[in-house]
């Protein structure tokens, strides 16, 4: 996982938070704490349990107040990131990519585009 942070003279800078670790899916439980178990069961995961089983997971919605529940640091910097998370296999092939942008705002400031 690769954390990019928003410059103030505008594009991306890279290695704000860097995660690398082997055993994807126990490090993501691990990451998710206790949000883990809620996650699974909004994606209809028949189990909690690494390896999750092969398939398509879909779901209707996610609580986002149990990210409140992860193993991640709960103080942030206000600004604009993005967050680029690969899984690859033993063969060192990436399997799964996700890529998410996000704005940390204060209450009475507007979105940054």
């Amino acid at each position: 996982m690769n954390v990019s942070t928003w410059g103030s003279t505008g594009g991306w800078i890279p290695n704000h938070y860097i995660l690398i670790r082997k055993k994807a899916c126990s490090s993501l439980r691990n990451l998710y704490g206790n949000a883990w178990f809620t996650l699974l069961n909004a994606f209809n995961v028949p189990t909690d349990r690494c390896p999750i089983p092969v398939g398509t997971y879909i779901t209707s919605g996610y609580e986002l107040t149990k990210f409140e529940d992860m193993n991640l640091p709960k103080v942030s910097f206000y600004g604009k990131y993005k967050v680029v998370g690969r899984i690859k296999n033993v063969e060192n092939k990436d399997v799964c990519c996700i890529v998410v942008e996000t704005n940390f705002i204060r209450p009475w400031e507007t979105l940054i585009q």
